[in-house]
């Protein structure tokens, strides 16, 4: 898809959603971007203006190739310093945008927690709670944790 028609579909998407509901206009827009949604496949990322930072070409590879060829779901390793953080949270803004996603469980070593929470924040503009202890509510839709609380905490977040 050229960059010009991309830049005009994800207007299309934003309008549909500022638009006062039940005019003219709306209707318009939302049969307009029902069309482009009938579109196969994540053929582009419409988060990508929505972000604070400029993904690189293989993390917008990276983060297709998961959205179209696995599902949403992929275990991502790489060497360090490569992305793997950027791709994840990339992925979960997508499912997020399209509502295919709603819980999220991020589990990291306890170094990463804060710099994953930062980053979800800074640069993804979304606000997914730390649970930082086992007295933490583990019964959210969304958080993060530690993967020594996720494990000595297993019980309390599969129930």
């Amino acid at each position: 898809m050229s960059k010009n028609l991309e830049k005009n579909v994800l207007q299309i998407f934003k309008d549909v959603k500022a638009a006062d509901f039940g005019n003219h206009e709306w209707f318009f827009m939302l049969d307009l971007a029902q069309r482009v949604s009938l579109v196969s496949g994540f053929q582009y990322l419409l988060t990508l203006e929505d972000i604070n930072i400029t993904l690189f070409p293989h993390q917008e590879e990276a983060v297709l190739t998961v959205l179209q060829n696995m599902q949403g779901s992929a275990l991502l390793s790489d060497e360090v310093g490569l992305g793997k953080t950027m791709i994840a949270l990339s992925i979960l803004s997508e499912l997020k945008y399209w509502n295919l996603v709603n819980s999220v469980l991020i589990i990291t070593p306890s170094s990463l927690v804060n710099q994953w929470y930062d980053e979800i924040v800074e640069k993804y503009n979304m606000e997914i709670p730390v649970v930082a202890s086992g007295r933490g509510n583990f019964k959210q839709d969304q958080f993060i944790t530690s993967i020594n609380l996720a494990t000595k905490h297993a019980k309390k977040i599969l129930n």
